[in-house]
């Protein structure tokens, strides 16, 4: 499920979901064919009307751990674009300069 403001992703998954192109033989792009089955689709339904609440609540925590892990050296955390904000579906660290043993 992909929901957008921004009319270039609305044209961007219009065509990925008519396997990448505009039109039968116009292909732009490498395409799906995933549709929900009915359950899975009645989920998504119900859960879509607390997608702001579910958002916050992982913003929140991937607020915590920026915070937990500020002043570690040698680590690079996610960040957020100018206009933009993120809801980490992962919270993903960098380890700089091949030092991971060292963190672990």
């Amino acid at each position: 499920m992909v929901t957008t403001n921004d009319d270039r992703i609305v044209e961007l998954v219009r065509m990925l979901i008519k396997h990448g192109g505009r039109d039968k033989y116009n292909v732009d792009h490498v395409g799906y064919n995933a549709r929900l089955d009915t359950l899975q689709a009645a989920i998504v339904l119900a859960k879509l009307n607390y997608i702001d609440e579910f958002n916050g609540k992982r913003q929140e925590i991937g607020k915590q751990y920026t915070h937990g892990l500020k002043g570690i050296g040698g680590l690079a955390v996610p960040g957020e674009l100018p206009g933009t904000s993120h809801v980490y579906h992962q919270y993903t660290i960098r380890v700089l300069d091949g030092k991971r043993d060292d963190l672990q």
